[in-house]
This record gives structure tokens, C-alpha cells and sequence, in this order.
């Protein structure tokens, strides 16, 4: 198998100090491979890291933030984009994945993760911050939670189950479910700050067939869309100012589509390896 068997997917993030020569990068088990406009522009490597099972990005301090998984434990780790130092600032010694999916806020410096059904949020207020042991609790669901993704210019956390889609602020408060409509799974959440829309992949049977479906909806969940069909699964969506990308497992590639609300606009395929999980940064140019 292809060391790019890959487990982290970010969306470029809009707006902040650092100009940037890509607007998606994709991590393999000790690999970062960045992307512009579906064309390959660098490689960088992560030797420490032996499973990257999701990652994301802090555009302030221009860093990538990635949980590594290996037989041994689970780490939670630091990636200096511009010194090419790790630094690991949480670990679980433990055969268990206790650390899941991540998302960054860089506003208030909290780092967001999910473990199961529920959703904890840390303090990174410094490089050396040091993570206490699953943080502050902030929701606590009824339902598997599939992602999350952070809404830094509205001040909310949203996520995804099979049933809802749901935001509440930081600290958990005026919870609200925006989606409600249960399907066979949902899998993937992103938060486009730029056009106030979010954007994930439902998975349907209709008429003894299933089907994937590239879903939209303003932040509040008015004006929903389906943006492209396919019967080939996808495991996970970003979005940058140009094109909503996913990943094909059916395929074993990315897919992009450009950003303009059309489900008659072409698809195009720009990459072929095999993928295990893909993430969603947050754009915040408000």
C-alpha cells in the first residue's frame, strides 16, 4: 500500500498573516503533501509520526496540530510549519483511540476534540500549554458523533451525527439542532467562513440503492442543497475559496468540485492513492 494511506485532509485557511503556495494539504503516515488547485507543490516530513489519524491547522502560529495512533499509545502533537519541530503535548498509553477527531479555534486558542459522543475542549494558550486529561466537557450527545468543525468568526462549535447536525458556543451553551433528518450515515463536516455555508457527505438507500451525496446548507441550516450524487462512498469533505474537495473510497482518490453552490458543475479527480480519513479546516476571513 501507498504511504499515503491518508488519514488528515485541510481545507487552506483565508485571511490571516502567513500567504500560503497551497490550499490543501494531505497527511500520510509520515508525510505532509501539499496541494494548490489540485496540482502537487511540496512535501514535508514527519518522521516522529506513525499513524496520523487527524489533523488540523493554526493559521496565527502557523502550525498543524495532528493526533498520531500507533499499538503502543495515542499522541496529541504540535507540527511547526516553519522550524520543522514536534512537539508533543498529550498521550494516552492505551491500545483504545482515545483521542478521535480534532478542531482548532485560533481566536481563543481552544483545541476541540471528540471521543465518541462527546465533545471536550482544551486551552492551548501556549506552545507549551500541557493538556490535562479530556478537558472541559462541552457537549455531551445522545448520538455518535461523526465530526466537528469550528466556526471562529460566529463563535460556534458544529457537529454531525446520523441523525442531526448541531451548533452551541465554546463553552457548550444555546445548543441548537440545524439539521434534522436521519440517514443511513453521515460522515465529514466542513464550515466555509468566507460564504457562510457548511458542507458534508449523507449516505442514502433510495429504491434499494445506496447513493452518496454532497450536501450544503447556510450555517444557520436554511437553503440546504445537494450539490453532487454518486454511488461510490466518500469518508470525508473540505473546502477552500475555490473547490469543495472529498474523498472517494470506492476510487481511492480526491475529488474536487469547484465552489460555486451548482451540482451541474464538473467534477475532476486529482490525486490517486488509497485514503482512510480526511478532515475539514475552518476559513475565517470575517
Amino acid at each position: 500500500m501507498s504511504i499515503t494511506r491518508v488519514l488528515g485532509f485541510l481545507a487552506m485557511l483565508i485571511g490571516f498573516a502567513h500567504c500560503f503556495s497551497w490550499d490543501i494539504v494531505v497527511a500520510g503516515n509520515k508525510q505532509l503533501n501539499f496541494y494548490s488547485n489540485g496540482m502537487h507543490t511540496h512535501t514535508e516530513e514527519i518522521a516522529a509520526a506513525t499513524k496520523i489519524a487527524s489533523i488540523t491547522y493554526d493559521p496565527i502560529g502557523y502550525r498543524l496540530l495532528f493526533i498520531n495512533e500507533n499499538h503502543l499509545n495515542t499522541t496529541m502533537s504540535i507540527y511547526d510549519l516553519t522550524t520543522g519541530k514536534i512537539q508533543t503535548v498529550y498521550k494516552v498509553k492505551s491500545t483504545v483511540t482515545e483521542l478521535e477527531v480534532i478542531a482548532y479555534e485560533p481566536v481563543t486558542q481552544l483545541l476541540f476534540i471528540k471521543n465518541g459522543s462527546n465533545i471536550y475542549s482544551f486551552s492551548l494558550n501556549s506552545a507549551s500549554a500541557k493538556i490535562a486529561k479530556y478537558g472541559n466537557l462541552v457537549v455531551k450527545s445522545d448520538n455518535y458523533v461523526r465530526d466537528i468543525a469550528v466556526d471562529s468568526c460566529g463563535g460556534y462549535i458544529y457537529w454531525i451525527t446520523d441523525r442531526n447536525i448541531e451548533k452551541a458556543r465554546f463553552d457548550g451553551s444555546q445548543r441548537e439542532v440545524i439539521i434534522d433528518s436521519t440517514v443511513i450515515f453521515r460522515r465529514s463536516l466542513a464550515v466555509d467562513q468566507q460564504t457562510q455555508k457548511m458542507y458534508w457527505i449523507d449516505c442514502k438507500l433510495e429504491k434499494s440503492v445506496y447513493y452518496m451525496s454532497i450536501e450544503s446548507a447556510d450555517l444557520n441550516g436554511n437553503n440546504r442543497k445537494r450539490l453532487h450524487i454518486s454511488v461510490n462512498l466518500a469518508s470525508s469533505i473540505a473546502v477552500s475559496k475555490d473547490f469543495i474537495y472529498w474523498q472517494d473510497n470506492s476510487n481511492e482518490g480526491i475529488w474536487q468540485l469547484p465552489n460555486l453552490e451548482c451540482s451541474r458543475t464538473s467534477t475532476k479527480k486529482i490525486r490517486y492513492a488509497s485514503w482512510h480519513k480526511l478532515l475539514a479546516l475552518s476559513t475565517c476571513s470575517c
